[in-house]
């Protein structure tokens, strides 16, 4: 993660942070003094520079920055940008802890060899949905308590076998990952 933090400006910087604060975009910014259309670009931005695809990936990164506190090259900021990214970092620390809880759950695709890693609060309706719109025998093969950020975790973790949003191949590594939980 230190790398593609790296790769940030300071302005795309201070976006990710109010992101993972839970503001969006107009309330963005509003609080930095610019328009939601240079706001959108920034995200536009994040999104092709972090690899990823769902604004809640970002909402993670943005918590790793402050639980890590990454590597950025913050004399590229003026004192007062400085100020701005820890006073962001500090109020994503205090709502941490109230993220809504669910089940992270992998559901196996046997037919195409591809596992959904996917998140609801309501796992049993998730999964007769998901049957009802698929042609293939779906079956539930691992689910544990989480948030929408643990889902993000294995979406991170798993990323190099990413087919397409939410849906992986069955890899070896998966395989193992499971197994060794149960």
């Amino acid at each position: 993660m230190r790398n593609e933090i790296a790769l940030l400006t300071p302005a795309e910087l201070k976006v990710l942070l109010l992101i993972g604060k839970g503001l969006k975009n107009g309330e963005a910014a509003k609080q930095l003094g610019r328009a939601k259309e240079t706001i959108r670009s920034h995200i536009k931005n994040l999104y092709r520079k972090l690899d990823t695809f769902k604004r809640l990936q970002l909402v993670l990164y943005a918590i790793d920055f402050v639980e890590n506190d990454s590597q950025f090259d913050s004399r590229q900021m003026f004192v007062d940008e400085k100020m701005e990214v820890e006073r962001i970092k500090l109020s994503i620390e205090d709502r941490r802890g109230k993220h809504q809880k669910g089940y992270v759950y992998f559901v196996l695709d046997r037919a195409n060899d591809g596992v959904k890693i996917g998140w609801s609060l309501n796992l049993k309706r998730r999964l007769e949905t998901m049957q009802g719109i698929s042609f293939n025998k779906l079956e539930l093969i691992f689910s544990t308590k989480g948030t929408l950020i643990d889902e993000c975790r294995f979406h991170k973790r798993f990323k190099k076998y990413n087919i397409h949003h939410e849906w992986f191949r069955y890899s070896s590594e998966i395989k193992t990952y499971i197994e060794q939980q149960g």
